[in-house]
């Protein structure tokens, strides 16, 4: 019988309270901008020890059916979760005072010839970074 993670029945939860948790993730989730690798960071921005990593493995449907017959919390693409919530009573949790931003690159060659859509499509990123400037990283 799959139970609910205690936390699930919370509109929201945060980062203190997380950080008593155990945790499971990809193995690609440690990566400098990995998912894993941001939760660590804002742990430690909140002076939190790391999260406890207790399963790892890149097997996305491995973790999620470890996660909904445990009590671990996992960490995953929203995409990945959606797609099995109902099936296996999965629930996303809402973090007070925690926004996630994937990072998003675009490369291109400098002398080549670029469309007007795409370069719109740049400006648009660079305008958006700039107005949210502690993510903005640009590299000409």
């Amino acid at each position: 019988m799959i139970t609910l993670h205690r936390l699930a029945r919370r509109k929201s939860v945060t980062l203190e309270e997380l950080a008593q948790e155990r945790w499971s993730c990809a193995i690609s989730a440690s990566g400098a901008f990995g998912p894993l690798e941001l939760l660590r960071r804002a742990f430690e921005e909140r002076g939190l020890p790391g999260p406890r990593i207790t399963l790892v493995s890149d097997l996305v449907n491995f973790r999620l059916r470890a996660v909904a017959g445990s009590d671990l919390i996992g960490v995953a693409i929203k995409g990945n979760v959606h797609a099995a919530a109902t099936r296996l009573r999965l629930k996303i949790l809402a973090v007070k005072g925690f926004d996630w931003t994937r990072p998003v690159a675009v490369a291109y060659r400098k002398d080549a010839y670029l469309s007007p859509a795409a370069r719109r499509f740049i400006e648009f990123l660079k305008d958006t970074a700039q107005k949210n400037s502690h993510y903005a990283h640009w590299r000409a």
